[in-house]
């Protein structure tokens, strides 16, 4: 029950966003997608549970293999033999399986269904327009290659524009996640962030666990659940996974760019740049950035989700070590330079969901409004967060120092937003400070006398609200 509760305080928004499917009854196509981990199953069967319906897992596996687990699959929901020879009688019949009253039909991993038989979109569509879509029925197509999930409408695609309901499903924001610790201080969420990341499933597996414990049983012990986690993933999505697992390695190690990527390995740069694509824009663990009105040639790369970072950083460079049983060397190495692994990048991106937290808000009678948020980097200097509005630029630096911040951090973000409000020619820019340990009396004096804006971890859990204890 509690586990439950969490998962969907998490999720409020898009499964408000599914009920509103059933305030009309007319028939609609729906798709819903995102990496695997990220709750794209449970907030389907949250809508079941709720609703009824028919739920059905496409397996990787031949054309005949597939139709057979749907009958299967079936058989198992409704007590009813049937025996498809085809997708076009399975398409056809789906308001037919449904009992009364129910309408909402889930096919899971649907780019199997497309990646074993290419057609299957035409057959789809040439059924929608003749016959589904004038029942009542809620089809919602689910999958985790998220290249070919979006493939699905595109201008040339048969399914285009034919989606009624269209679902992203991105990783959690800080403060989704921090509703999994409803007794954890501050400072303890954000640790947690910086090595669960934005997944739930992950924070499902940790939130009953202290810290240390958690990273133990389910990173380093023989067979935790998450040691082998990433490699997985990437063995499920892609048939050579080595090349991939170099460039996570290097991108664990502090790399940020293609050259630098291709100067560790000895090879070209362009050796790189297609499985990069494919990590980025079909896989989804990580990101480009170019910096907020900078060169566009000076784009980095990162990890979409600090969970990501923290594996390539800590486990994946030590799997040798682990598997000789030298769990406690490699927990050592973990604690003496967690602090520092949280503040980059987990806290930088809490910095950034703060801004977009606070946009359209007043705070510390400042107004924040803006419509682009990223980071700035030059040659020399850089921002870990910034955002621009219509006339005024906000810049944010977030530390997570255990020491206080003083008056030479606010400087350099003095100067550094200066460079930045020349860079994006705006009327007006307002420095942000995020301090784990707050400010030492003389970066306050600072801080008072050029109206920055300071936020400390009591204000940061001020401005989120205190987390709902759910009752077991």
């Amino acid at each position: 029950m509690i586990i439950v509760l969490i998962v969907f305080l998490n999720r409020e928004s898009e499964l408000s966003s599914l009920e509103k499917l059933f305030e009309t009854s007319s028939a609609k196509l729906c798709r819903l997608y995102g990496r695997r981990r990220l709750g794209k199953t449970a907030l389907l069967r949250e809508s079941l549970r709720e609703h009824g319906g028919l739920f059905f897992t496409i397996p990787e596996q031949t054309r005949k293999g597939i139709l057979h687990s749907i009958n299967d699959q079936i058989e198992r929901q409704t007590g009813r033999r049937h025996r498809y020879a085809s997708y076009d009688d399975f398409f056809a019949d789906l308001p037919a399986l449904l009992e009364a009253e129910e309408r909402l039909v889930v096919l899971d991993e649907f780019q199997r269904l497309r990646s074993e038989d290419a057609s299957v979109e035409s057959t789809l569509q040439a059924i929608w327009d003749n016959q589904l879509q004038e029942s009542d029925i809620l089809l919602i197509l689910c999958g985790s290659v998220i290249g070919m999930m979006r493939a699905l409408n595109e201008p040339r695609a048969p399914l285009h524009g034919r989606f009624a309901w269209d679902l992203h499903l991105s990783p959690l924001s800080y403060g989704a996640v921090r509703l999994f610790y409803p007794v954890a201080s501050e400072k303890e969420r954000v640790t947690r962030y910086s090595v669960f990341g934005a997944t739930p499933h992950y924070h499902r597996l940790a939130h009953e666990r202290g810290l240390k414990s958690a990273i133990d049983q389910l990173f380093l012990d023989e067979g935790a659940p998450l040691r082998e986690e990433p490699r997985l993933l990437l063995e499920l999505e892609l048939r050579k996974p080595a090349r991939y697992q170099e460039i996570l390695e290097a991108l664990g190690d502090g790399c940020r760019s293609v050259g630098e990527i291709a100067d560790r390995y000895g090879e070209p740069a362009s050796t790189y740049t297609p499985y990069i694509t494919k990590l980025r824009d079909e896989i989804g663990i990580l990101r480009s950035d170019d910096p907020l009105y900078g060169k566009k040639r000076n784009q980095r790369i990162y990890f979409s989700d600090p969970f990501f970072q923290f594996y390539y950083r800590f486990i994946y460079p030590n799997l040798s070590r682990l598997e000789l049983g030298n769990t406690n060397d490699v927990l050592k190495d973990i604690n003496d330079q967690l602090t520092a692994h949280a503040g980059r990048p987990g806290f930088e991106q809490v910095g950034r969901d703060l801004l977009r937290k606070l946009n359209g808000t007043t705070y510390q009678e400042t107004k924040i409004d803006f419509s682009e948020l990223g980071a700035w980097w030059d040659k020399e200097h850089e921002l870990d967060a910034v955002a621009v509005g219509d006339n005024t630029a906000y810049t944010l630096e977030a530390k997570f120092t255990r020491e206080p911040v003083g008056p030479s951090t606010i400087d350099r973000l003095k100067e550094r937003s200066h460079l930045f409000k020349q860079a994006c020619n705006r009327r007006k820019v307002v420095p942000i400070a995020l301090s784990r340990s707050g400010f030492t009396p003389e970066a306050k004096e600072t801080i008072d006398q050029d109206n920055l804006i300071a936020i400390t971890l009591n204000d940061l859990a001020d401005i989120y609200g205190p987390v709902p204890h759910p009752n077991p």
